[in-house]
């Protein structure tokens, strides 16, 4: 499982501007550091015309609960509900891959209905290109999204908007 210390952890935001160019990247203090020399060969001259650069923590916010996501989703089949599940498993609890029995427990302490044949479910999806294969853990196979996958959840589940 994902540890909080992901969802916890502080986020920084460095917006730079010039002109009509305005980039803003937030993340974490290493990674918004470490971009900050990129953006500023890419789009600030040495001219020294900077008209803003700024650095500034944000608050934290409360990452959305499973519950709430799938209240909110536009589910029209029980094995969108099984990526949903997965999607919140990598997007927000932080983990890389998921295993069948995963998904069932979370889904269970959020109260997510899956589909009565989750296994079908769960091949269906990697047919449809949306979830991969990735190995075993515990004697299970494993899965992640793919791209694919993470498009359909952002358009067709409309997770995106809701997670932020």
């Amino acid at each position: 499982m994902g540890s909080d210390s992901n969802i916890e952890e502080d986020t920084f935001q460095i917006r730079v501007s010039q002109g009509d160019v305005t980039v803003e990247v937030s993340g974490n203090r290493e990674f918004v550091e470490k971009r900050f020399d990129d953006l500023q060969q890419t789009y600030l001259q040495s001219d020294g015309d900077q008209e803003l650069v700024q650095m500034e923590q944000s608050t934290p916010r409360k990452p959305i609960s499973l519950g709430e996501l799938y209240t909110t989703a536009t589910i029209s089949y029980k094995r969108d509900a099984a990526l949903l599940v997965g999607w919140y498993l990598e997007s927000v609890e932080g983990q890389e891959d998921f295993s069948k029995s995963e998904l069932q427990n979370r889904a269970l302490k959020a109260k997510v209905e899956l589909g009565k044949n989750l296994s079908r479910d769960l091949s269906t999806l990697v047919e449809n290109g949306l979830l991969r294969e990735v190995g075993r853990r515990d004697g299970e196979k494993t899965y992640y999204l793919t791209r694919t996958g993470e498009s359909y959840a952002d358009e067709e589940l409309n997770v995106e908007e809701r997670s932020e």
